[in-house]
């Protein structure tokens, strides 16, 4: 056995069956040279009896030679106390894995740190840096890190009074246990079933109150196991319209209940966008609900050898996605005013997450995003982005941010989300073709070529890759804004179907514009006087077209008719 003698600063090894031990490191005293140990609250012997000590009080982590009891080796730390890499805040618990990989609960830090062997700093893998919390995300001043054998990482959180499983990789917890009623859980172990064993204390002014020690098992159950049926997304393009499609002015509400706006999940609330996957779930950026909320298809009906889904107003109730406290901040788990969702073919959301002005990465399921554009403030530097309203995500995961009060179109690379790109404007508010004016909806092709709805100037730009100007495809500038149908009027959205056509969501005119390629003037596809301020637009599978009906805090749908396969669209 190896003790902790944390009155005596010393660790003792202890045959089993023998009345005293002797001193295998420490009884130095507790300063800082590396044959002295303060308070210790955590240590681990590996294969070859090597001693790793968690020094508490010096905020290190030394080992120390089997052979050697004389004088240890710094491994962590020992940089005084801080939240750097290369500093430890009152190590408790620790770990090491085969590789020599330590693991280190930092108490003062409420995270879990991992040293590589040799390492001159280490890597926060759970809890946020200095900061206690209750989130999945974080911890309160944990005491006990350890792994089973599949890799997952089990933490005493004791501040929280819960155990935490963190999977490989995973960026949050999910707890297996509640220590309610427990006091001071300090010490946990597996025993050989596979049972938790937990330790609880409490220490009053006189000393240790012995009716509320104990020691308590959580017994493990293995669930059976399940086969999932569950089909693989159909691989089709968002955009797939036909060459002469229609669509029926008779709209439907998919999502919402009109001019009525609360956080139930049968309401939205300024809804900014949308996003329809290849399932046909139409994703919501509920901006004042500071939520991102999904919801599934309704009932397909069949007419006239075309499909379109069918919803009847307010009888959908969507599941919250992102942001499910539905109040605005700036933690990994909120969000305030999202204005863009953009959704991967795995499932991982993109979340212009407008009011912290960053890019929010979501993995779909998870309680908590990761930004990978912009920071938390304001600003105008390759860092920063403004207030918000124009997202798009390639097949590389590469983020495309309309930088909207900064009148440029942002590249974020996926391998670097520290800075931006320029990629369009940057040049100051203007109408020059190197200028852009409150840039809203962008939307980026294959290609590289970024279609921009060139907001306050009321026209599309379209950039091609590493141009340094652009060439306006849409809308009058000389003739400023207006009803005609070669003029725009404030558009928030712009898209291209397979045919390389354009859909403009024309805001300030109410009317979804269709700009054949090559054309000089759009043809309406829908207008709704009822409408009040629509920003977002999308192609649902079967190509209806998809608005965010703003203020009136309503999805609605537009039916595709293909004259290809009707009667009455023949000549």
């Amino acid at each position: 056995m190896y003790i902790a003698d944390n009155g005596n600063k010393r660790i003792l090894k202890w045959s089993i069956g023998q009345n005293q031990g002797r001193i295998a490191n420490g009884a130095n005293g507790s300063r800082v040279p590396l044959n002295q140990i303060s308070q210790c609250f955590g240590i681990y012997v590996d294969a070859q009896s090597n001693l790793y000590v968690s020094d508490y009080g010096n905020h290190r982590v030394v080992i120390w030679d089997g052979r050697n009891t004389t004088n240890g080796r710094l491994v962590a730390g020992g940089n005084g106390f801080g939240t750097a890499e290369n500093q430890l805040h009152s190590p408790y618990g620790i770990y090491v894995d085969k590789k020599g990989i330590l693991y280190i609960v930092e108490q003062g830090n409420h995270r879990v740190s991992r040293w590589l062997p040799d390492a001159t700093s280490g890597v926060t893998i759970a809890g946020e840096s200095g900061l206690a919390g209750s989130w999945s995300y974080e911890l309160n001043h944990p005491t006990v890190v350890m792994f089973d054998q599949f890799d997952n990482m089990f933490i005493l959180d004791t501040g929280n009074k819960r155990i935490q499983k963190w999977a490989p990789e995973s960026t949050y917890g999910i707890t297996v246990a509640l220590l309610t009623g427990f006091t001071d859980p300090r010490g946990m172990s597996f025993d050989t079933y596979g049972s938790l064993v937990v330790a609880d204390r409490k220490i009053n002014g006189t000393g240790v109150n012995l009716l509320l020690n104990q020691i308590v098992s959580f017994s493990m159950l293995c669930p059976a196991l399940t086969t999932t049926t569950t089909p693989p997304p159909i691989v089709q393009a968002l955009n797939e319209t036909c060459s002469h499609a229609i669509w029926d002015g008779n709209y439907s509400t998919i999502a919402g209940i009109s001019g009525s706006s609360s956080t139930s999940t049968l309401h939205l609330n300024s809804p900014h966008n949308i996003f329809v996957d290849n399932y046909d779930n139409v994703y919501v950026a509920d901006g004042n609900n500071h939520r991102i909320i999904r919801f599934s298809p309704g009932k397909i009906l069949v007419f006239e050898n075309k499909r379109f889904y069918y919803y009847v107003e307010g009888s959908k109730s969507g599941t919250n996605i992102a942001g499910i406290r539905l109040r605005a901040g700036k933690g990994k788990s909120e969000l305030n005013t999202p204005t863009t969702v953009f959704v991967t073919g795995d499932q991982t959301l993109f979340i212009l997450d407008a009011g912290n002005f960053r890019v929010q990465k979501w993995k779909y399921g998870e309680p908590l995003g990761f930004p990978v554009a912009g920071r938390y403030r304001v600003g105008n530097t390759s860092q920063n982005i403004s207030f918000s309203y124009g997202l798009h995500v390639d097949d590389e995961h590469n983020v495309y941010v309309s930088d909207h009060s900064n009148h440029r179109v942002m590249l974020w690379m996926k391998n670097d989300t520290s800075v931006g790109i320029v990629v369009a404007g940057g040049n100051g508010m203007g109408k020059r073709s190197n200028q852009l004016s409150y840039p809203w909806g962008i939307q980026v092709t294959k290609n590289g070529t970024i279609y921009i709805a060139d907001s306050n100037n009321h026209r599309i730009q379209m950039w091609t890759r590493n141009a340094s100007s652009g060439l306006t495809v849409a809308g009058a500038l000389s003739d400023g804004p207006g009803p005609w149908q070669y003029q725009l009027n404030k558009p928030t959205t712009i898209l291209l179907d397979r045919h390389e056509n354009m859909f403009i969501l024309d805001t300030g005119n109410n009317r979804i514009l269709k700009w054949t390629h090559g054309w000089t003037y759009g043809v309406p596809v829908g207008s709704i006087a009822s409408m009040k301020n629509p920003y977002g637009m999308q192609f649902s599978l079967e190509g209806n077209i998809v608005v965010a009906d703003t203020n009136n805090h309503r999805i609605i749908s537009f039916p595709i008719s293909c004259c290809e396969l009707l009667a009455k669209c023949a000549g």
